[in-house]
């Protein structure tokens, strides 16, 4: 059995092709497989040379340009199934096709790349992006399901065609980001726009991680060991571990890091009513934190 990551390729005989070698087929749309009520009369071959049998009119009703200007095929003989050669790899077919009969290909686990070529490749087929790649779509589900993996070339394809529900799909996922390694062609394909809103995202994370450790911790009553004065110290301490996180710290900041700085900057604080002050204002700002995340 031959096999490819994406199409799940598999070896068959060939359709009323008597004594000739045996063909790849692809794994979802074979010979004998029927989605609907129409039985395959139509093949297609990729660029790989793998068979992928279709119906002709479930191709010719979804595209604007007979697919590509594919369609009708002709036959070369009435015990042949008539065949089209395409341009695109077995991959990038499986993913129009699933696309097309609103199939999710989530079995295949396509990369984000093959699933970013296809959706480039939809319009030279008559198919059109935004039809097929918004909810509740299987495409745009395969897509989200894989944005961990490539969060910025997605977001990048999404702007580009202006797929508003998968773009804002992918804000959590560029948190981590560094905005300096988006390169001069990613900024020109997501357009000014959706360049603007991604370095908004962090601004307004790193503003809000700001608001979060303004307040220092209140002071609390004045005791024998502890005046206004010696809690002055806290107040130090708290402003330097906020000082250090807004400078160093990420978007997506996990709430320990801002845990452990503030500890180990008051690891010296003595008087245990400063303790719990700073242990209430440090609570405080770890939920808070934990919020604007969600």
């Amino acid at each position: 059995m031959a096999t490819l990551p994406s199409a799940g390729l598999r070896e068959s005989a060939p359709l009323n092709r008597a004594n000739a070698p045996p063909i790849t087929m692809s794994a979802a749309f074979t010979a004998d497989a029927h989605h609907g009520a129409a039985y395959p009369d139509v093949i297609l071959s990729s660029s790989d040379n793998v068979y992928f049998y279709v119906v002709h009119a479930v191709l010719q009703r979804a595209s604007t340009n007979s697919f590509g200007g594919l369609l009708p095929i002709k036959s070369v003989s009435p015990l042949v199934l008539p065949l089209a050669r395409v341009s695109d790899s077995a991959d990038v077919l499986n993913i129009i096709l699933h696309a097309i009969y609103d199939m999710s290909p989530a079995r295949f686990t396509p990369s984000p790349t093959t699933l970013i070529a296809a959706l480039e490749r939809l319009p030279a087929y008559g198919l059109a992006i935004t039809q097929y790649a918004t909810p509740p779509r299987p495409l745009y589900h395969a897509m989200l399901m894989q944005a961990p993996l490539a969060p910025l070339a997605v977001y990048t394809a999404a702007a580009r065609y202006g797929l508003e529900d998968l773009a804002v799909a992918m804000s959590p996922h560029l948190l981590s980001l560094s905005l300096s390694s988006v390169t001069d062609e990613q900024a020109e394909a997501m357009g000014a726009v959706y360049l603007g809103r991604l370095f908004l995202l962090h601004k307004k994370r790193m503003d809000a991680l700001r608001d979060v450790l303004a307040a220092e911790p209140y002071p609390h009553p004045e005791t024998p060991d502890c005046s206004f004065v010696d809690q002055k110290a806290v107040a130090r301490a708290w402003q330097l571990a906020s000082a250090y996180l807004v400078s160093k710290g990420r978007p997506d900041l996990h709430p320990l890091a801002i845990q452990s700085t503030v500890n180990s900057l008051a690891a010296k604080v003595t008087c245990k009513h400063c303790k719990e002050v700073l242990r209430r204002r440090l609570q405080k700002a770890v939920v808070e934190w934990m919020i604007i995340l969600v």
